[in-house]
């Protein structure tokens, strides 16, 4: 997996299952803080990040579908990542206290189906 940004670059192997646990440690690292969390808390985030990509099929690619700033020192990133049978979604938020950016915050979900099905009904259109 590769996530490529003009503000911050992550890239792992080409074996998916050693690459997102790369990408994450390297991703993290960005971020000191996260190496004071305890262990447990990361790995569980990579183990269920895992069981959704083991369940998904092979890793094929990943689109930008948003991108949010406040101010200067601010970015969030919403990335539909494709696998064979089900997308999921990244979100990442980094931040830049002096001259580096770091992550903020990192989620993933699957609910992009449910969020376009909601947005398509009759209530939103206008």
């Amino acid at each position: 997996m590769d996530i490529l940004t003009p503000e911050i670059n992550v890239s792992a192997k080409k074996d998916e299952k050693e690459g997102t646990e790369e990408a994450l440690n390297e991703i993290f690292a960005t971020n000191e803080y996260f190496a004071m969390l305890p262990v447990h808390s990361i790995c569980g985030l990579k183990d269920k990040l895992r069981s959704y990509e083991d369940s998904f099929g092979k890793y094929c690619g990943y689109e930008i579908i948003g991108k949010r700033v406040i101010g200067k020192s601010m970015i969030h990133y919403s990335c539909i990542v494709n696998f064979e049978l089900q997308p999921l979604r990244y979100s990442f938020t980094l931040y830049k206290p002096k001259n580096r950016w770091m992550l903020y915050n990192f989620k993933f979900d699957s609910d992009l189906v449910d969020e376009l099905n909601e947005s398509a009904k009759f209530y939103y259109i206008q």
